[in-house]
């Protein structure tokens, strides 16, 4: 067995840490579940705090991946979204993505599949 995963009885095994994480006081992993971070923002922290210690700029380059990935994840999800269809001279849309927007406007019913507001 790798130094960093051992037995602890028949049918299972323990991952500690590896010597790149031992002078830590905090292991990544233990970071990561007391945060509850999602994967990408998990994958950044485990990345960026061992690579002067693991793979160097490859870890680094690992963490530039993974934040331009996070961030086109965060502007896809922030993009206005247009709920409905048009509706005669008006647009359904939802309120959350457009406070501004007369409900007015809104010539039908119909539900924001993000947020489940009733809209029209």
């Amino acid at each position: 067995m790798s130094d960093h995963i051992r037995s602890t009885g028949p049918g299972s095994t323990k991952v500690t840490g590896s010597s790149h994480y031992k002078k830590l006081a905090i292991e990544p992993i233990e970071y990561i579940e007391a945060n509850n971070l999602p994967f990408h923002e998990g994958e950044i922290v485990k990345y960026i705090t061992r690579w002067r210690d693991k793979d160097g700029i490859k870890d680094l380059e690992k963490v530039e991946w993974y934040i331009h990935r996070l961030m086109e994840r965060e502007q896809k999800r922030e993009q206005p979204v247009w709920h409905g269809s048009l509706a005669g001279n008006g647009i359904a849309v939802c309120g959350a993505d457009y406070p501004n927007m007369s409900t007015t406007t809104v010539r039908y019913h119909v539900t924001c599949p993000s947020c489940r507001m009733l809209m029209g």
